[in-house]
């Protein structure tokens, strides 16, 4: 009975040892997770941040332009929210070339493209994770060209704020509305950053 026993057991694990290769090639592909898709899918650090502890942004979008450019001169300034500067200011960019048809984007017309230590936009907030400690905040401020053809009708200003808007955190509103407006040539701020010493 005891030699029964071994060669029925004996048997047992030959069978295991032929279906379980068996059904490890049959069965399907892993579905599992791709080491870097769950970083790719979650919300970013930066953005989770900002919804808990700054989730509003005020906007600062203009252009000038006078007869004889060949390109609207743009500025788009945004508070500090904790979103990470260069990334929301290349998230711009990037939103406008799918937003307003092709545009001829070009380098910044003066100075950095993208600010990221302006005054302007600094804010303060509580940080709850730093023991609520009040930290200061700064956001951007993105120059850059919008070259001919453009949209004459609003000179592109529905499809910039779009893009901001689509750049701009999830968790975040921006607070006075994602606009952009036109000011003169000789406007008091324009004039400042033609001359080079910022903004007024």
């Amino acid at each position: 009975m005891v030699l029964s026993g071994s060669r029925t057991m004996g048997f047992s694990l030959r069978i295991k040892a032929v279906i379980l290769p068996l059904v490890l090639l049959l069965a399907p592909a892993t579905t599992a997770t791709p080491a870097n898709a769950t970083h790719q899918l979650s919300k970013r650090d930066d953005c989770d941040w900002a919804g808990k502890y700054q989730p509003y942004t005020e906007i600062d979008c203009y252009h000038a332009w006078k007869p004889g450019m060949s390109e609207l001169q743009y500025v788009v300034q945004l508070t500090g929210t904790g979103q990470d500067g260069p990334g929301w200011c290349q998230g711009i960019l990037d939103n406008i070339k799918g937003e307003c048809s092709h545009p001829k984007l070009k380098a910044p017309w003066k100075g950095p493209g993208c600010t990221t230590d302006s005054v302007k936009t600094k804010v303060f907030a509580v940080d709850g994770d730093k023991g609520w400690k009040t930290v200061d905040i700064y956001g951007i401020e993105l120059r850059f060209e919008i070259g001919w053809p453009w949209n004459e009708k609003d000179a592109n200003h529905e499809c910039v704020a779009k893009a901001v808007r689509k750049a701009t955190c999830v968790q975040v509103e921006i607070s006075n509305g994602a606009h952009c407006v036109s000011k003169g040539w000789d406007s008091e701020e324009v004039t400042a950053y033609w001359t080079g010493v910022g903004p007024a």
